[in-house]
């Protein structure tokens, strides 16, 4: 099997995931996919879409990858409809194939947030959640990654300010982001253009 440049991009959850599997315990994540996949991190704090749009497409252009892993639309959330930031999470994901030829595009799911004053943004959160499994469910390029392991944990993956992930939470995101980037590498090639 080919390897595949893969390109993992978005907010701070993304930046912090990198310096996560920087240290030494949990490398082995992401090193373990060396034989198929050279993989890239880019996240920073605070990044909506359309900052991503402003300032993240030259990345993706200098490291021309095959798979995008996209983390994005949880800033977006905060002050948009979930319709909103749904349809220009679909564009975007259009763009990246068509302009910029990302064979697979994987959505990640936007997560809850355990804060005293979340309840309208998980609720948007679920709102978007509906909106994506639909919208990008004819998009053969895409697929939709649901971060698994999050709703029912018996322990709180977040940090104290309800919102960034902690090391139990970062365990949990890198598995799953490994997880998504093996789906992907799969589905490489197979994917209708």
């Amino acid at each position: 099997m080919a390897k595949h440049r893969v390109l993992i991009i978005g907010h701070s959850f993304v930046r912090r995931l990198a310096a996560f599997v920087q240290k030494k315990r949990h490398m082995h994540a992401f090193t373990s996919l060396s034989d198929i996949a050279d993989i890239h991190f880019h996240g920073v704090g605070g990044r909506t879409i359309g900052k991503f749009r402003k300032f993240d497409l030259e990345v993706v252009r200098q490291i021309a990858p095959k798979i995008i892993i996209l983390e994005l639309g949880s800033n977006d959330l905060v002050k948009l409809a979930p319709e909103t930031v749904g349809s220009e999470l679909e564009n975007l994901v259009r763009d990246l194939h068509d302009v910029h030829s990302v064979e697979v595009v994987v959505v990640g799911q936007v997560l809850r947030r355990r804060t005293r004053t979340s309840e309208e943004y998980n609720f948007k959160v679920g709102k978007l959640h509906q909106y994506l499994k639909v919208v990008l469910e004819h998009l053969p390029f895409c697929y939709y990654w649901r971060h698994r392991g999050f709703w029912n944990c018996k322990r709180d993956p977040c940090l104290p300010d309800g919102v960034h992930l902690n090391d139990l939470g970062y365990y949990k995101f890198t598995r799953s982001i490994r997880g998504a980037v093996l789906k992907a590498v799969k589905l490489v090639g197979v994917s209708v253009h």
